[in-house]
């Protein structure tokens, strides 16, 4: 049973180690031709917040001299719009001989330098995307289609930030008040936490086989398309093709209603406030560790934004459906069942955080981020004693990512 067990982590340590060299590819390969997404919704935000408060120092806080050549190439057309075409001039002189595309840096020359239509280039706006769409209407009306439409994207981008920013900042207070509540209460033994872990088994080995058939059906998807990610769904099923009874299967994965489905998501949203500020200590660090290494905080996902609206809707039932109840499943209920008779609960919380975050597609940039959510869902199933609250934890804090950066991006 030990040389099965040493097998199964070898499986799971394999598997999680194919997906992170995939993920780190795909980065390294980037996304094709064009800006992206996170550099055009920094262009756009930086026109919509000008044009929204004229006299803001938008610039001062952007950093435009921090940036790689091409950004600041792109960034040309918002300088001319908010400092005048003057210094987008300047600007394109002090970029002139750096390393950015020669057929670019002529286009924007052409139309700021020379003030004069750019040289005939199909690849411009494919390059450049809403950049080159901007720089193409100067000089354009306001009512133009294309000025419209480029200065609707800024608004947009603008507005949809300050909408994240302003419910951010209620859930973070929300999260700040209820974290110390909820932590004086366990302490005073006002809160109790309803999981009860079992005694160890050598049958526990089903649960580990769950979440490498998992991780190797992610890779699958690879090669499969992403529509075979929703056959992952029968992945908690394995238990009871191995043979687990299903009050077992039940149990092992925290598939009770607890004190209720109501009662359950509930407090699945009120620990999801509370973690707020778990949460944002994780962000930072993963801001922090994102400008140490030079990378880019993002995810592929991010890329369906602009993919039309079935890519959209997609890339909400993937997020808001398929992840919580797949996710929650395997990692928080077969994972944690796994680790949980083997360690205290801090120590199962923060194991099942680590291998969450590793298996995401958001670099190590991203690990302090995920790991902080991935370890305080799982400490709701030790709260609740069921994956209910962990899944509606789940399904709220990406439905409210996704719908914010599809208002932010699209």
């Amino acid at each position: 049973m030990r040389a099965e067990r040493a097998v199964w982590w070898a499986l799971l340590v394999a598997c999680a180690a194919g997906l992170w060299a995939a993920h780190s590819v795909a980065r390294g390969g980037g996304a094709g031709e064009g800006p992206a997404p996170g550099e055009e919704a920094l262009g756009r935000w930086a026109l919509g917040a000008a044009r929204a408060a004229p006299e803001s120092p938008v610039f001062e806080r952007l950093e435009l001299d921090t940036m790689a050549p091409a950004s600041r190439l792109r960034m040309v057309p918002v300088v001319a719009e908010v400092l005048g075409v003057e210094k987008a001039k300047g600007m394109l002189e002090e970029l002139r001989g750096a390393a950015v595309p020669r057929a670019d840096f002529d286009a924007f020359w052409s139309i700021y330098g020379e003030l004069a239509p750019p040289p005939a280039d199909e690849g411009f706006a494919r390059r450049n995307g809403w950049f080159a769409r901007l720089a193409l209407s100067r000089g354009l009306p306001d009512s133009h289609p294309l000025r419209r439409e480029v200065l609707g994207a800024a608004r947009r981008t603008f507005l949809g930030s300050s909408v994240a920013i302003f419910c951010g900042l209620l859930a973070l207070g929300a999260g700040i008040a209820l974290l110390p509540i909820g932590l004086s209460r366990l302490a005073r033994g006002r809160i109790a936490f309803a999981y009860e872990p079992p005694p160890r088994s050598p049958g526990d080995l089903v649960w580990l086989e769950t979440v490498t058939i998992l991780l190797a059906g992610v890779i699958a998807t690879a090669f499969l398309g992403p529509a075979s990610m929703w056959a992952l769904l029968l992945v908690p099923l394995w238990p009871l093709a191995r043979g687990a009874t299903r009050a077992e299967w039940r149990a092992g994965l925290g598939l009770s209603r607890g004190a209720g489905l109501v009662q359950e998501i509930g407090a699945g949203f009120l620990g999801y406030l509370a973690g707020m500020p778990v949460f944002l200590a994780g962000a930072v660090l993963s801001v922090l560790v994102s400008r140490v290494l030079g990378e880019p905080l993002s995810h592929p996902a991010i890329e369906e934004i602009g993919g039309g609206t079935w890519a959209r809707v997609h890339l909400l039932l993937a997020a808001c459906v398929w992840a919580p109840l797949v996710e929650e499943a395997v990692f928080r209920g077969a994972l944690y069942r796994y680790l949980r008779p083997r360690m205290s609960r801090l120590l199962a919380a923060m194991l099942t955080g680590i291998v969450f975050a590793f298996v995401h597609p958001q670099g190590l940039a991203g690990i302090p981020a995920l790991m902080a959510i991935g370890g305080w869902f799982a400490l709701l199933r030790e709260w609740r004693g069921t994956i209910v609250s962990s899944i509606a934890a789940h399904a709220v804090h990406n439905l409210a990512l996704v719908s914010l950066s599809i208002l932010v991006l699209a």
